[in-house]
């Protein structure tokens, strides 16, 4: 019996392990190769104090979370410099360094031989010599506190950020939120579930040597990810219980260790290879979870109506106190080698009113909003929202203070689902930093229904409520269009900048957008709208300016601009396919 409960203790530490590495992989889609390493400082922390410095469990325990947990956040300032292969790469530097460190710090780690000796928790019994059975208590204290840690995690506001992050990063950015401080805070976060599986490996062993901590490690607690699903924690305990049981229950074979070596490593490949070619996903989805209760499921498509006033947003009062333009750029430049998009713009919105941004493709209209938004910084010039200057702060900020965009190629969290994609940007909600989700637990919960409401709100504003539990990669492109605008809605921003909201879209869709935006518009919000369309232009927009070649050439209202031939010609090409043929015939 003992044997297999072994299995089962060996299996719920690596489950924690893995749950650490689940909430980078899985939720916010940093790879991390040096997890191994990572588990090997909290299982070093713990065996050196526990033997060097003789200081007794549980204060190993708590000190082996708090220095890995340190070291995992010092290793994020560099992995937020790099992505996608760098970041691998960069982690496994990290790796290899680590475990060099383990090896070659005889005086501390004891090197090669490692640390032995160190003393089991005789708090649940068993002696200085505790059965599996005897320390099943202990290691399931640590496997709920984990479990615990990274469901309180990964349902909560801040995981679905996280998983936000993972989808799209600019588009998070977008939506207000401060995308380094989630990497930095996920790293710490991961930290502390890696030393609270480090510690208990060494408690619960006796034992630690850096061949435990060996890139090996590392690739098998990917391969324990893969397996169970990334970004589902069940999925994690299943591929752990999967991938520790299987080589152990080999020995029951009585196999020679070179043919058990073998014959492990086979069945480890052969169970990827058929995993990620029939169930990529894993043994468990990620959103393999409970639907919306039916109380949330309040409207269908049919139920359009206006958003309830209570997903209305305050609209913040001028700093200027009167009733000019809310927001003003001033003689904006910005050159990107010898192109420049921005050639001294200087552009005023009104108040409450739909303003339009039309010129030929490559007028630089899309770079203007990066520039107003901060997604793109200036060389020069003056961005100010409702009289206050906004050029120096990040983009995250400028949404936080009422002024978002939409994208013209939609950018929606295609792996989330639809209601998340809304309710992820309605702002302060408790529980949506790592900060406010320990200090304010009881808000986070009592909260939680009242921001579903407020998502199926304007879910049931665009027409999509019946949606609501989909992947938002399911819906059709007019509805991902739809699902944008109601995301832009939620960040309760009073500026709102449309980037082509009607292209790509039949007439049927068409329509519907142009009287969402007519009723946002109609709401007291500001809206600025950079569209090809002239009739959708015309429909909407009371007041233009017109771009060429990074300069606002013209304003007025949109028939006024239209009926100007020079503009026209500008604006179909006209004007540079003469001058071509005149050059030719010269």
């Amino acid at each position: 019996m003992d044997f297999y409960l072994d299995i089962v203790n060996s299996a719920l530490i690596v489950s924690v392990l893995g749950f650490s590495l689940n909430l980078l992989i899985g939720y916010t889609g940093l790879l991390s190769m040096a997890q191994g390493a990572i588990y090997g400082v909290a299982a070093y922390t713990t065996a050196i104090t526990a033997t060097a410095g003789g200081l007794p469990f549980p204060l190993t325990v708590l000190l082996s979370v708090v220095v890995t947990a340190a070291g995992y956040t010092l290793l994020a300032w560099p992995a937020l410099r790099v992505r996608g292969e760098y970041l691998i790469l960069l982690t496994l530097a990290v790796q290899f360094v680590l475990v060099g460190v383990y090896t070659s710090w005889t005086a501390v780690t004891g090197g090669s031989g490692g640390v032995s000796g160190i003393p089991r928790p005789e708090t649940f019994g068993g002696g200085r010599f505790p059965s599996p059975a005897d320390l099943m208590p202990f290691v399931l204290i640590i496997f709920v506190l984990g479990l615990g840690l990274a469901l309180w995690i990964g349902h909560s506001p801040y995981g679905r950020v996280l998983r936000a992050v993972r989808e799209d990063e600019t588009a998070t950015v977008s939506i207000g939120k401060n995308v380094t401080a989630y990497k930095v805070t996920v790293f710490l976060l991961a930290g502390v579930l890696a030393g609270l599986a480090g510690s208990a490996y060494a408690h619960y062993l006796a034992f630690v040597s850096p061949i435990s901590f060996s890139l090996d490690q590392s690739i098998f607690l990917i391969a324990v990810i893969v397996l169970g699903g990334a970004g589902n924690l069940l999925g994690t305990v299943l591929g752990a219980f999967i991938l520790v049981g299987v080589p152990q229950l080999l020995l029951l074979f009585e196999l020679d260790n070179q043919v058990a070596g073998l014959v492990q490593r086979f069945a480890y490949g052969l169970l990827l290879v058929l995993f990620m070619i029939y169930r990529p996903q894993g043994l468990v989805p990620e959103h393999a979870r409970i639907p919306l209760p039916a109380w949330v499921r309040r409207a269908g498509p049919a139920g359009r109506r206006p958003a309830p006033a209570t997903t209305r947003p305050r609209t913040p009062e001028p700093a200027d106190g009167g009733d000019g333009p809310v927001l003003v750029a001033t003689d904006l430049h910005k050159s990107f080698g010898g192109v420049r998009p921005a050639d001294g713009l200087s552009v005023a919105l009104p108040r409450g009113e739909i303003t339009a941004l039309v010129g030929p493709n490559g007028a630089g209209k899309t770079t203007l909003f990066n520039l107003l938004t901060g997604a793109v910084p200036l060389d020069s010039g003056r961005v100010e929202l409702h009289g206050r200057d906004i050029t120096a702060l990040p983009s995250w900020r400028r949404s936080g203070l009422g002024l978002a965009r939409s994208f013209q190629d939609v950018r929606v969290f295609g792996g989330l689902r639809v209601i998340d994609n809304v309710a992820v940007a309605i702002p302060g909600q408790p529980g949506e930093t790592a900060v406010s989700l320990f200090t304010r637990p009881a808000a986070t919960v009592r909260t939680r229904a009242e921001t579903t409401a407020r998502a199926m709100g304007y879910l049931e504003f665009v027409g999509l409520a019946g949606r609501a539990d989909q992947l938002a990669s399911s819906l059709a492109f007019a509805e991902q269009k739809l699902l944008a605008m109601a995301r832009l809605l939620a960040t309760e921003a009073d500026v709102l900048l449309l980037d082509e909201p009607a292209s790509g879209v039949d007439r049927q869709w068409v329509e519907e957008i142009l009287r969402l935006v007519r009723e946002v518009a109609a709401d007291g919000r500001t809206v600025c709208v950079v569209e090809h369309n002239l009739q959708i232009v015309r429909a909407l927009a009371s007041h233009a300016y017109f771009m060429d070649a990074g300069r606002i050439v013209a304003e007025g209202s949109p028939d006024e601009l239209m009926a100007d031939e020079h503009l026209t010609s500008i604006y179909f090409g006209t004007t540079h396919r003469r001058q071509e043929g005149e050059n030719a015939v010269d």
